[in-house]
């Protein structure tokens, strides 16, 4: 991303006046790289030059402590960089040529803002892990990883951030249940200002909503001034549909609607064929359900390797509870025959956060 930079002095030609406002202007562009990409303890850039009075000697000072600057910034960032322009001699007393290398200097500082140092972001918060050849591109990340609320503070921020935002999973129902919708999944960059930025983890739905029987909702997750994920739907009951969410719950039978899935975000749920035959499944992130299997969880690589995410919850056969807990975060709970006593809780959701370091 690039940097706004100060202006810099216009080129000279011998007798040109304004010698003392074009070494400020220097003094001035040189202070705002410093502070945009060679900020202290990382960086030990060299000192700038004083400013400049009418009748006070130091012009060869001046001049070297440009010098410096110059060439400390080429062998940071720009020592394999064949186009990067000369940078002029050291000066000494009574030496000749203001001109020449005043020009000179402003061909090597307007070089580097036009091509401006790359820097990486840097941010704390959550479980950090660095991950070393980043899905085979031999590339360097940091990954942050919520499993809980909390908040996301960024430190520097030259290059978009990576994220990941998967919502609580909705329950299973009870009574002949159906399955639990996934909790709504969204990946992409997003630009992140310096500071805190708060992250919400929906939990996933924990037992029935106020009918007794449907499942609860899942809990929604955001990242703060980037988006929100939608938690998953309920499965639905006998007496119930299926709730919305990111992707719907599952209806039992065919009298009742299945829950709706958010474009983007998951799928609808499934309409049971019947009570005693087989319940409907919830949507997953990755693809419809079918048969009382649910929906397919979404498969992402921002972790640098590929996982899945929000897989819809089960519906019920006859006389027999939709399979175990779902493993996969976001995933909706499977559909509970017709013991109350066996919640059928969604899993819940995640935030992930990454970007590159090296």
């Amino acid at each position: 991303m690039s940097k706004t930079l100060p202006d810099l002095p216009p080129f000279r030609v011998p007798g040109s006046p304004d010698h003392i406002n074009d070494h400020d202007l220097f003094d001035i562009w040189l202070a705002a790289v410093r502070d945009a990409f060679y900020p202290n303890p990382e960086y030990d850039f060299p000192p700038i030059p004083d400013p400049a009075v009418h009748g006070n000697p130091g012009h060869v000072e001046a001049h070297n402590r440009l010098r410096a600057c110059a060439e400390y910034m080429k062998a940071t960032d720009y020592a394999s960089d064949s186009s990067f322009p000369p940078i002029p001699a050291e000066a000494d007393e009574g030496q000749q040529g203001h001109v020449v290398s005043h020009n000179e200097f402003r061909d090597v500082f307007a070089y580097v803002a036009a091509h401006q140092p790359s820097r990486y972001n840097s941010a704390t918060g959550g479980t950090v892990t660095t991950v070393e050849n980043y899905n085979g591109t031999g590339q360097r990340w940091r990954v942050h990883t919520f499993t809980s609320s909390g908040t996301f503070t960024v430190q520097t921020a030259d290059r978009p951030f990576h994220f990941l935002i998967v919502a609580g999973g909705g329950a299973g129902g009870y009574n002949y249940g159906a399955g639990g919708g996934a909790g709504g999944m969204l990946e992409g960059t997003h630009a992140l200002g310096i500071g805190a930025h708060g992250v919400s983890v929906g939990a996933g739905g924990s037992g029935y909503d106020s009918s007794g029987q449907r499942g609860s909702k899942g809990g929604n997750s955001a990242l703060g001034g980037v988006t929100t994920a939608t938690g998953g739907g309920g499965g639905g009951s006998q007496s119930f549909g299926g709730g919305n969410g990111g992707s719907g719950g599952g209806s039992s039978r065919g009298n009742h609607a299945a829950g709706k899935g958010i474009s983007g975000q998951g799928h609808d749920g499934e309409v049971g064929q019947d009570r005693f035959s087989q319940t409907g499944a919830g949507g997953g992130a990755g693809s419809k359900p079918a048969s009382a299997k649910g929906g397919a969880p979404k498969k992402s690589y921002i972790t640098g390797s590929g996982v899945y995410y929000a897989r819809g919850g089960d519906g019920a056969t006859y006389n027999t509870s939709g399979g175990g807990t779902p493993s996969e975060h976001g995933s909706g709970g499977n559909g509970k025959y017709s013991d109350p006593s066996l919640k059928a809780p969604g899993r819940g959701g995640v935030v992930i956060i990454a970007y590159q370091i090296g």
